[in-house]
């Protein structure tokens, strides 16, 4: 729809932005990844509309792409390993998978190819919220915290069986539970008057 788009504009804007002063600049302690603070705008924006937590999507992103080094996520833009639907443009590319008892297997697939890092983080939310009685543990208001989340994604979103533990180990370690508490207006602040500005 047209909202989308205008949304995805603002988000691919600030999405870029680099300077620390920045009025749309989410300041985080401890955060000195460039990959995190890419990423993160867009993640919180989409786990508010979806009702996701950002903690979980930003270690799953950091986990399925290898801190954006995948060949999907750099040749693709999809950071999670989204399969491609019918009539949407993917690339084909080997993948390692699980047979839900450990053993891994290597399987060739369609992914699906975005053209921005909004409409990444958006696709990984759809594809909980289109299978929603599969990953209703996954959103916020059916769970405690985000260790629910990750519990109820091992062995629905990914086969591995330890994929929780390694998903609450990078949430832990980058502290990126600290998204979880990020109010996603703060993406859309006016500048302030000492910026120069009136209301």
């Amino acid at each position: 729809t047209k909202d989308v788009k205008v949304k995805e504009e603002k988000l691919e804007d600030i999405s870029n932005v680099k300077n620390k002063d920045s009025k749309y600049e989410i300041s985080m302690p401890n955060f000195n990844n460039e990959f995190i603070d890419r990423l993160k705008n867009d993640t919180v924006a989409v786990c508010k509309d979806y009702g996701l937590y950002p903690s979980v999507m930003m270690a799953q992103a950091i986990i399925e792409s290898d801190w954006g080094r995948s060949g999907l996520s750099v040749n693709a833009n999809n950071f999670f390993g989204v399969k491609a639907r019918q009539g949407q443009n993917y690339v084909v590319m080997a993948t390692q998978e699980d047979d839900g008892k450990g053993n891994l297997y290597w399987i060739d697939d369609a992914f699906a190819k975005y053209d921005n890092l909004y409409e990444s983080m958006e696709g990984n939310a759809l594809v909980l919220y289109n299978n929603y009685n599969l990953y209703y543990g996954a959103f916020r208001k059916n769970t405690n915290s985000y260790a629910d989340a990750t519990y109820w994604l091992t062995g629905r979103y990914a086969t591995d069986t330890n994929y929780y533990k390694t998903l609450n180990r990078v949430i832990e370690q980058y502290g990126l539970y600290q998204l979880d508490a990020i109010n996603p207006c703060l993406l859309y602040t006016s500048p302030s008057p000492r910026d120069g500005a009136t209301s």
